[in-house]
């Protein structure tokens, strides 16, 4: 049976013991933040992982399809000091993969892959973290 729970807590300040997860899923979220903080934010993933624990980041490119068809009608939506905006600002995109990876490595995470390929239909950057191990 599987384990099925909710967690409210601060990304900032996972309520979680240091070491006590054994993976992290992370969906739209790296490139609302901006990069130093989005650092803090990897750097406080990194301490909740177990060694050898990863985490998987689906982190949205600078030139990914998503934004290359979605700009262009945000622009026809947007009005004069009305700018129509599918989602909140992305201030932390990634521009490359060794981008991600060097990202990862800042924030103490062993980078296993950077991939941005038709599988996501070149939508992320998917990024793979490892916590080393101890």
């Amino acid at each position: 049976m599987p384990h099925q729970f909710l967690v409210r807590g601060d990304i900032h300040a996972l309520p979680f013991r240091d070491g006590s997860l054994a993976g992290i899923w992370n969906l739209g979220v790296m490139e609302h933040f901006p990069p130093a903080e989005g650092r803090a934010i990897l750097e406080e993933t990194a301490r909740v992982l177990r060694p050898g624990a990863c985490a998987v980041l689906f982190w949205p490119p600078e030139k990914g399809l998503s934004r290359l068809v979605l700009a262009p009608v945000e622009w026809l939506r947007s009005r004069p000091g009305k700018p129509f905006r599918f989602f909140p600002d992305e201030v932390n995109r990634l521009t490359s993969r060794r981008h991600a990876r060097q990202t990862l490595e800042a924030a103490g995470l062993e980078p296993v892959a950077a991939d941005f390929t038709p599988r996501d239909a070149f939508i992320h950057i998917v990024a793979v973290g490892r916590k080393p191990a101890a």
